[in-house]
């Protein structure tokens, strides 16, 4: 019996459209995840937190360091570096209002509710830049598109 080795070569067309793949996934996962920690922080200000909520903002955390750490294998180190600083950002927002809704003090200045919100909001700019970074990294034109 013979076995014969066939490369796993992935062609040049191939890897951009991995890449591409790659892009939208984590964009969306970015989008929910932020979208989850906006809801899961107005229902922890109005304390009207649920299981569901929880479990929603979970599973949305799952999916966006799924969807992140695949990009960690296959983008452009610029791409990664925008993605990184998204995910260091929604896992920092994340982790403060894990401990206001479990009912642990803030542990350093600026773990409060009202800076958790003001994080949320300006989060808002380096999901647009990671987004700004992705699309010229496999040759979206950014003239004349509105990037939000």
């Amino acid at each position: 019996m013979s076995s014969t080795v066939v490369p796993l070569v992935m062609t040049e067309r191939a890897m951009e459209e991995a890449v591409r793949t790659c892009y939208i996934m984590l964009n969306t996962a970015s989008l929910d995840y932020h979208s989850e920690l906006n809801n899961f922080w107005y229902a922890l200000r109005a304390d009207r937190v649920t299981d569901d909520l929880r479990s929603r903002l979970d599973d949305a955390r799952r999916e966006h360091r799924a969807r992140y750490s695949e990009a960690q294998m296959r983008v452009p180190d610029d791409a990664l570096a925008a993605a990184d600083d998204v995910h260091r950002r929604l896992s920092r927002i994340y982790w403060v209002l894990k401990r206001l809704d479990g009912g642990i003090p803030p542990r350093r200045e600026g773990e409060s509710l009202e800076h958790a919100h003001t994080q949320i909001v300006e989060l808002w700019d380096q999901l647009s830049e990671m987004r700004r970074i992705m699309r010229r990294s496999i040759g979206v034109p950014a003239r004349g598109l509105r990037d939000q």
